[in-house]
């Protein structure tokens, strides 16, 4: 079994980081979303003490749930997208390493078929 030794550590870092910070990511969202859900009537009664009137929508309920699915709907892609790179990174570097691994088995292979070659020319002079 040929094996060749793991390069680009930085780069199995930053994948790393990258699919820590997807998952931050959508978790955040969905903690915002929930959080606004939660302190939502809470801030249009704070509106309204001081003053406010609370017609626009996006300060009554529909409004609550319309800005709370654009977050979470922001914080999936953002995941999607972060996911996506980290996993790209490391398919990147799976093929590199393939590659490497291909390439050390060929010069061995080509080594053992010169050895061979040169025995038979001396065994049949």
């Amino acid at each position: 079994m040929v094996t060749v030794p793991r390069r680009f550590g930085v780069l199995r870092f930053l994948s790393t980081v990258f699919k820590v910070l997807a998952w931050m990511g959508l978790l955040l969202s969905l903690l915002t979303a929930i959080a606004l859900a939660v302190a939502a009537p809470w801030m249009r009664n704070l509106l309204v003490e001081q003053g406010f009137r609370p017609e626009p929508l996006w300060m009554g309920p529909g409004g609550v749930v319309l800005v709370g699915l654009a977050l979470v709907l922001a914080g999936l892609i953002g995941f999607l997208l972060l996911y996506a790179l980290a996993e790209q990174i490391l398919v990147q570097l799976a093929i590199e390493e393939n590659t490497r691994m291909t390439a050390a088995l060929l010069l061995r292979q080509d080594r053992e078929l010169r050895e061979h070659s040169v025995e038979e020319r001396y065994l049949f002079r």
